[in-house]
């Protein structure tokens, strides 16, 4: 895979496409962070969200975050979510 380079081009361009919301501006912004982070390009990842993130409207914005603190969650507390409660953050004790 080739390496990203985020030229001003391509910033400009996705960022039409996160400003207009929806699923495609959600999947483009995880797209783009999980290749930089495959990638190990850990600063362009961190300019990429910087730069990004507010480009997102709110509501895809909040989804992205909900996404972002499922996967934590799961990955570092590994605790059950409550049945019943349509709480989907974990238990914290």
């Amino acid at each position: 895979m080739p390496q990203i380079v985020l030229t001003e081009e391509l910033i400009i361009r996705n960022l039409d496409t996160l400003s207009h919301g929806g699923k495609r501006a959600i999947a483009l912004f995880i797209e783009m962070c999980k290749r930089l982070h495959e990638e190990g390009a850990r600063g362009a990842l961190a300019d990429w969200v910087t730069i990004a993130a507010p480009a997102l409207p709110e509501k895809e914005r909040n989804e992205v975050l909900v996404m972002l603190m499922c996967s934590h969650s799961y990955l570092n507390w590994r605790t059950p979510v409550r049945s019943g409660s349509g709480a989907s953050a974990p238990i914290l004790h």
